[in-house]
């Protein structure tokens, strides 16, 4: 029997002795996700991967241009970026923070 997902797992002390487990499935967690909006800090949890890629492309970009998932981010003044090997497809969220 599986009873405990990420939530399950990191408030184990506070769930009844009726929900024991036979193994748990930590789920989001491992991706530094938590349930409840308490940060990965607060449950003293630490990365188990790493991301790692290479520049596949680079393209110079105007005013204007966007670039991104959905036009997310567009260039205020020319300038040249470079292309990542890496999306959504790859486990890389596309609510992720954008920026250097």
């Amino acid at each position: 029997r599986s009873l405990s997902n990420s939530g399950g797992v990191l408030h184990q002390a506070a769930l009844s002795t009726e929900l024991s487990n036979d193994w748990v499935r930590p789920g989001i967690m491992l991706y530094g996700g938590t349930p409840g909006g308490r940060s990965a800090a607060a449950f003293d949890l630490h990365p188990t991967m790493t991301l790692a890629s290479e520049i596949i492309g680079v393209q110079d970009l105007v005013a204007g241009d966007s670039v991104g998932y959905g036009s997310g981010f567009q260039a205020e003044w020319p300038m040249t970026v470079g292309i990542v090997a890496c999306g959504y497809a790859d486990g890389y969220p596309r609510h992720a923070p954008h920026g250097p």
